[in-house]
């Protein structure tokens, strides 16, 4: 996690600078949900939140109840500071031993709930956390890029219902995939 903290002092600043993805993506997985007219007062859990990029487009587009979860302090000290983000909660916790005393309407995760952070033997763990974590009907919508043979198996362990694999692009700019699953009974 040293790398992370050490990161997080330049991180927004390489992020919208350079590709921007995180920032697409946030705007997209924001799209997603409201897509489901969810209530703007539903509760999210952001696992890896990192210094709050996605957050700050919650909380833009009227989602205001959101947890953010990462390993990293110093990511997590860089999300605080934001103006934005003082009216959300903060978890410094490494997401495959998180043990929340609550559960959410909506799981996210943009770019750091995948196979290239987590290796195949985390992927069980990983989904009994979100399954621990998520309302019955939540929803749990993450964005990265996965080898979707390996994520595919672990989220039918979710998943009762529908769930849904995509791949978007957007002008070239933008690559990615997104699984979006909602908890059944």
């Amino acid at each position: 996690m040293k790398f992370y903290d050490n990161w997080a002092k330049g991180y927004d600043k390489a992020v919208k600078e350079g590709a921007k993805v995180n920032i697409k993506a946030g705007e997209f997985l924001v799209s997603l949900l409201d897509k489901f007219n969810l209530r703007k007062n539903i509760e999210i859990l952001d696992l890896g939140a990192g210094t709050g990029i996605l957050d700050e487009i919650l909380v833009k587009h009227g989602y205001k109840r959101i947890t953010l979860v990462d390993h990293s302090k110093g990511m997590l000290n860089k999300a605080k500071k934001k103006a934005l983000l003082k009216g959300c909660k903060f978890v410094e916790a490494d997401i495959r031993k998180l043990g929340l005393k609550k559960k959410y309407d909506v799981i996210t995760s943009l770019f750091s709930f995948e196979t290239s952070y987590f290796g195949e033997e985390d992927m069980p763990i990983l989904f009994k956390i979100l399954n621990k974590h998520l309302k019955k009907n939540g929803l749990f919508l993450t964005l990265g890029h996965f080898r979707f043979g390996e994520y595919t198996k672990h989220f039918k362990t979710l998943e009762s219902g529908e769930y849904r694999l995509a791949e978007v692009k957007d002008k070239g700019t933008f690559w990615t995939d997104y699984f979006l699953g909602r908890k059944g009974s």
